[in-house]
C-alpha cells in the first residue's frame, strides 16, 4: 500500500475496539494496541489504550507547527529530520511478583522502565542481511556481543485507517517480536520511539540517533521461551 492510499478499519478491528470500550471519541493524541500470537493471530491481548506522553505531544506539536526548541534541544533542521519509526520493549511492565497487574502509564514517564534487548549478535554469531536491517541502538557489551534495544516498524511508515462509523483518523503500525527476538524473557512493556534518520549512513547504529520516547504501554506478561517458536505481531493504531 501506498502512502497515499487510505484503508477502513476491518469488521474485527472495530468490533474489537467497541468490545473493549475504546470507541474512537477520545479527544486527544492516543494509541490502541492489539496483540496477537503469530502465525495464528490468535489475540493473546485485547484492544487496550496506550499512553502518548507529556514530552510525546509536546514533539508531536513541535512537528506540526514547526517549532524546533526545548523538549529535544532540537534545531529546525534537526526536527525535520525526526520521526516515529522504532519500538522498544521492556520487563518492568509489571511488579515482579505480580506479571498481570500491569502498573499505570504517566505521562511523566521518559523512557520504558525496565528496556530488554531483543537480539544478541557478535563477530562469530552476526545478523542474516535481511534481519540487519530492522535493528538498531546496539550497544556493545562483555565478549564483543551486541545487544539490539530498537527495531523498525515492519510496514514502514505505518498506513492511514479511518473509522467510518466514528470518523476516527488512525496510522497503523505492524510491530513484530519475532521467534527470534527476546528469547527467555518476559515481555509486558512496549514504547513507540522518535529518532533522527540520516539515510546515508552505512551502518544502522548511525542511520538511527537520538531516540526519544512518544508513547508507552504496559500490558499482561507474555514469556517468550526459547523452547518455543512463539512471537507476537502488534498492531499498534495511533489516532488524533
Amino acid at each position: 500500500m501506498s502512502h497515499n492510499e487510505i484503508k477502513e478499519l476491518t469488521f474485527e478491528e472495530s468490533l474489537l475496539f467497541r468490545d473493549s470500550n475504546v470507541d474512537g471519541h477520545r479527544p486527544m493524541l492516543g494509541g490502541i494496541v492489539v496483540v496477537r500470537e503469530s502465525g495464528t493471530r490468535k489475540i493473546l491481548q485485547p484492544a487496550k489504550p496506550n499512553l502518548v506522553v507529556r514530552n510525546g505531544r509536546e514533539m508531536t506539536l513541535r512537528k506540526i507547527f514547526n517549532l524546533p526548541g526545548a523538549v529535544a534541544g532540537e534545531t529546525e533542521s534537526q526536527l525535520g529530520a525526526k520521526s516515529v519509526l522504532l519500538f522498544g520493549i521492556g520487563t518492568g511492565g509489571t511488579p515482579n511478583n505480580d506479571p498481570f497487574n500491569p502498573f499505570a502509564v504517566t505521562p511523566s514517564d521518559k523512557d520504558l522502565s525496565s528496556a530488554i534487548s531483543f537480539r544478541t549478535t557478535s563477530a562469530a554469531a552476526p545478523f542474516s542481511n535481511s534481519d540487519a536491517e530492522k535493528y538498531t541502538d546496539g550497544r556493545a557489551t562483555t565478549g564483543g556481543n551486541i545487544e539490539w534495544h530498537k527495531k523498525l516498524f515492519s510496514n514502514g511508515h505505518g498506513e492511514i485507517t479511518v473509522d467510518p462509523l466514528t470518523d476516527t483518523v488512525y496510522n497503523k503500525l505492524s510491530l513484530q517480536i519475532t521467534s527470534e527476538d527476546a528469547r527467555d524473557k518476559f515481555v509486558n512493556e512496549l514504547a513507540l520511539f522518535w529518532t533522527r534518520y540520516n539515510a546515508a549512513a552505512l551502518d544502522m547504529n548511525s542511520k538511527f540517533s537520538d531516540y526519544f520516547m512518544f508513547s508507552r504501554i504496559t500490558f499482561l506478561t507474555e514469556p517468550l521461551p526459547s523452547s518455543t517458536s512463539k512471537g507476537l505481531d502488534i498492531d499498534y493504531f495511533v489516532y488524533l
